[in-house]
């Protein structure tokens, strides 16, 4: 009886991480909102989005004590990731609406907060993953 292994490698740009199809980077350096946006999608990304709790539960165990800035924003009177989708995801809709004085995204130690836009902190970028073989 002949078997076959078959082998799943998972590709990611340089310094990003593979999770569940997806590619997720996690800054050194720190910007404000819009400029950690502006790298995302320069690397054909957003800042992190979270649509599921086992995404957002494995996130938590990997950002450690740092605080990210991730993919939701005020905009309008309504919290939306960057895509333009409104906010529904338990764990954080439960959380954002606190008024727009704080009106982006932070994942800090575990939980998910929010602050100033033009505050300067490290990012999380998360996008398809190119390829799977």
């Amino acid at each position: 009886m002949t078997g076959r292994l078959k082998v799943t490698e998972k590709v990611c740009p340089e310094d990003w991480m593979w999770f569940e199809g997806q590619c997720f980077f996690f800054s050194e350096r720190a910007a404000n909102w819009i400029t950690s946006q502006e790298y995302c999608s320069q690397s054909n990304g957003s800042l992190a989005v979270f649509k599921n709790k086992h995404a957002m539960e494995t996130i938590k165990r990997l950002s450690g004590e740092t605080e990210f800035w991730f993919g939701v924003r005020y905009v309008g009177n309504e919290w939306k990731w960057p895509d333009g989708s409104p906010v529904t995801e338990t764990g954080i809709a439960g959380t954002v609406y606190q008024g727009a004085a704080r009106g982006c995204g932070v994942f800090s130690a575990g939980k998910f907060t929010f602050d100033v836009c033009t505050t300067t902190r490290h990012f999380m970028c998360n996008k398809k993953s190119p390829a799977e073989y």
